[in-house]
């Protein structure tokens, strides 16, 4: 029943959020735009494998990640992905069960964060989305919710076997209507004006 009731993200998350916070200083601005409840689609830039952790210990909610299926080729991010019910998806192909997947679980009320670039930044840019990343809120009709992530790139880059100490910055924006012309751009210019506060928060901080 633990398992069952969400009790294994949560012992996740705290375990994660114990191993993260002697490393990282983390400065966090408008969770409260997140809703409390109901189905929601967060979409947010992706520089760094850490970009996960920062969103799930940060969120209060429980929140389902959509991640590439390679990731479970890692026994512990495998293990991680199975406790936490993550989403995976096949890349470079329409993978229609996965999409299903995410419909079904917005529908359900919950709360489904994936990075729509669809690969990490290497340059920290915030690259074009992929429109069919956002069709899922119109489809479940649910508001896409913004964020922005600065020092996640550079606290765990890319061929770095465990993340490193850094100053990281997290600003959640205002909601999105899920019918909004063109979601996909306006949410990537968002995401992209969201990265450089939360860039400008962390080093506000020192």
């Amino acid at each position: 029943m633990f398992w069952r009731h969400g009790g294994g993200y949560r012992l996740m998350r705290s375990i994660i959020w114990l191993l993260l916070w002697p490393l990282e200083r983390m400065t966090v601005v408008g969770l409260e735009k997140i809703p409390a409840e109901g189905g929601a689609l967060v979409v947010a830039n992706h520089q760094s494998m850490l970009d996960i952790p920062v969103i799930g210990t940060r969120v209060k909610r429980s929140i389902t990640f959509v991640a590439r299926d390679t990731l479970r080729k890692n026994p512990i991010l495998r293990f991680v992905l199975h406790t936490c019910g993550g989403i995976t998806v096949k890349r470079g192909s329409a993978d229609r069960a996965a999409l299903a997947a995410i419909i079904a679980a917005l529908e359900a009320g919950e709360c489904v964060a994936i990075f729509p670039e669809g690969t990490r930044s290497k340059d920290g840019e915030v690259k074009a989305f992929q429109r069919g990343a956002l069709v899922v809120a119109k489809r479940a009709g649910v508001p896409i919710i913004p964020v922005g992530l600065a020092g996640t790139g550079a606290a765990w880059p890319a061929g770095q076997a465990l993340p490193g100490p850094g100053r990281i910055g997290m600003v959640v924006g205002d909601a999105i209507a899920p019918d909004t012309p063109d979601a996909a751009e306006v949410a990537r210019a968002a995401v992209a004006e969201l990265v450089l506060r939360a860039d400008a928060a962390r080093g506000a901080r020192g």
